[in-house]
């Protein structure tokens, strides 16, 4: 394996759901099954795309009227 998909698979780094610009963005890709994340410590930043298992558990638990925007 690779030693950056590695070292991201395990702990807790800061991430964002890159190339969204709004939680409806976010949901339709959430109910598409397909996320992109981007991961924000590392040189440059890395983008990794996430196939979801179960994007319907995920919608009937989420909170799309509080997602905070990214910065700039």
């Amino acid at each position: 394996m690779d030693e950056l998909v590695q070292r991201l698979s395990k702990g807790s780094h800061p991430v964002l759901a890159s190339r969204v610009k709004s939680a409806g963005e976010l949901k339709q890709s959430i109910e598409r099954g397909y996320v992109l994340i981007k991961f924000t410590d590392t040189q440059g930043g890395t983008e990794l795309g996430l196939r979801l298992e179960e994007p319907a558990a995920i919608l009937r638990s989420a909170d799309y009227t509080s997602v905070p925007q990214p910065p700039g």
